[in-house]
């Protein structure tokens, strides 16, 4: 089943480039940043056996792995600031 996404053809060049950056949008792009090369039907086939749930599924757990690595190393953080404030002689 092949797919076609209607959009446009943008270039952007920052000053430090040699050369054009080409991005497709599938909206009209009116920036400073852009400038509009031509319209442009995109038309692939997606992989066989392609679900999007098993790809959102898949992006839910890799969202969910990198939380729970971020929230285990601010854990870490903290039990390591406690354990510096511990370890100071307290005097009043």
């Amino acid at each position: 089943m092949k797919i076609q996404v209607k959009g446009f053809i943008y270039a952007s060049q920052e000053v430090w480039e040699t050369a054009p950056n080409f991005t497709f949008f599938t909206f009209e792009n009116a920036g400073a940043h852009y400038a509009m090369i031509c319209p442009h039907t995109l038309e692939f086939e997606p992989p066989e056996g392609y679900s999007f749930e098993k790809a959102k599924i898949d992006a839910l757990v890799a969202k969910k792995e990198d939380l729970t690595h971020s929230f285990h190393k601010s854990i870490a953080e903290i039990n390591e600031q406690i354990s510096k404030f511990q370890c100071l002689e307290m005097t009043s």
